[in-house]
């Protein structure tokens, strides 16, 4: 499982823009461009996964509205093979980002997936339940504390 933003996305063009602030309105400018490259060695492991068998799949704090251009940024960035993405929706929006992705996870073991490892740049990524080895991205762009 890989988180997106700051993971297999980097966001920094972005960052820089809001004068590494936070501005609602350019940061959802920026998603709709669908130009956020990947993380190289973020990259690389996704391929190296991939060339093991390895179904992917790509766990995001976006919401639902943001699916389709999530989707096509991955593509774009070069990550054109995986299982499934997965955004929040409804009621979920609400929700911690580590209860979210750790719920996330359970539904996913429950549907038979077995998870090797979790890849995110925020602790939050990592945290709860069925999480695999945990790989933690440096961020030096922001901190998710919940």
């Amino acid at each position: 499982i890989f988180d997106v933003d700051e993971t297999a996305l980097n966001n920094y063009e972005l960052a820089e823009r809001m004068g590494f602030g936070y501005v609602y309105e350019m940061n959802k400018q920026w998603n709709a461009e669908m130009k956020a490259p990947a993380i190289p060695q973020v990259k690389e492991l996704y391929d190296f996964l991939l060339s093991k068998g390895a179904k992917i799949i790509f766990l995001t704090g976006r919401n639902f509205s943001e699916y389709d251009i999530t989707y096509q940024n991955l593509i774009n960035a070069g990550y054109t093979v995986f299982d499934t993405l997965i955004t929040q929706i409804g009621e979920e929006t609400k929700m911690k980002a580590k209860d979210f992705k750790s719920s996330k996870r359970v539904w996913l073991t429950k549907e038979g997936y077995e998870i090797v490892g979790t890849v995110g740049d925020q602790w939050s990524d990592l945290e709860g339940e069925y999480h695999g080895i945990q790989v933690k991205i440096p961020n030096y762009l922001y901190l998710i504390e919940d």
